[in-house]
């Protein structure tokens, strides 16, 4: 009994460091003015990792020099990319863009009006958490869970009835 209030014990620390953790990454970065994007390739390789959590402060267009990072929006925002800026046009404030592992830069330009900001930190390979297809993969495997529970609870439960109606109950009528 001892050892199951010390498991009990544990496994409620575990849970309550893993939504402190959760809260952190997510709410804490909110309220230092980041903001939360996830790198999806791997053309930054040497500085962010396919997969990082990438926490990025806005800036400026004036304040961003050429051969820095900056992470911007794609596709009318539909994604969010971290690249080195390799030329800028102060005129029109544009940049163009180039991934570290990339031989050439990339098609198009980004605008002020797609500009996020530049990358402060990152966490690598957390960002694999935070992507659709883990949740998906989350989503299933919790309810393959559940349904082995509720196998399992059921099988339990008819068990125990079964066990029940063998055993004699003491309740039976005794002559006096």
């Amino acid at each position: 009994m001892k050892q199951l209030t010390r498991i009990n014990a544990l496994g409620s620390l575990i849970l309550v460091v893993m939504m402190a953790l959760a809260i952190i990454i997510t709410l804490l970065p909110h309220l230092l003015g980041l903001t939360i994007a996830v790198i999806r390739d791997d053309a930054m390789q040497s500085t962010y990792p396919n997969g990082s959590l990438v926490f990025v402060r806005q800036q400026a267009v004036k304040e961003i020099n050429v051969g820095e990072i900056i992470t911007y929006y794609v596709d009318q925002g539909e994604e969010v990319m971290t690249r080195r800026v390799v030329a800028k046009d102060a005129d029109v404030e544009v940049f163009y863009t180039k991934g570290d592992k990339l031989a050439q830069s990339e098609e198009g330009k980004v605008t002020k009006r797609n500009l996020i900001g530049r990358p402060v930190f990152h966490l690598p390979y957390l960002g694999f958490l935070a992507t659709a297809d883990f949740v998906h993969y989350a989503q299933m495997i919790f309810w393959i869970i559940a349904g082995g529970l509720t196998l399992y609870s059921g099988w339990t439960l008819t068990r125990t009835v079964r066990l029940q109606k063998k055993a004699p109950t003491g309740w039976e009528e005794q002559e006096f």
